[in-house]
């Protein structure tokens, strides 16, 4: 499997793929907003930058708002990247 640990490196291919329209690092996370066929997904990436990686997706009628009791817990062992499914959250809600 593809193994990235640096973030930048990550965010720096999204953006090269025309992926990453706004992106803000504040002292604990860093607060990424992807957009891919119209469509703006919000991410979150927290914890240790050389850690090996962990996704949490939310369930259905939630947010990634569900994981901030595990979050701290992880961060300090991961890189924990949490994200918003389309509808959800600050993604965006599409049409139909």
């Amino acid at each position: 499997p593809y193994q990235v640990r640096d973030q930048a490196a990550v965010v720096d291919l999204w953006k090269n793929c025309g992926l990453v329209v706004a992106y803000r690092v504040t002292r604990k996370e860093q607060n990424i907003l992807i957009e891919t066929n119209g469509i703006k997904i919000h991410c979150e990436l927290s914890g240790q930058a050389d850690a090996p990686v962990v996704v949490l997706s939310h369930s259905l009628a939630s947010s990634m708002v569900m994981w901030e009791p595990q979050l701290a817990m992880l961060a300090s062992d991961f890189r924990v990247l949490r994200y918003d499914m389309r509808g959800h959250g600050a993604s965006d809600v599409t049409k139909g």
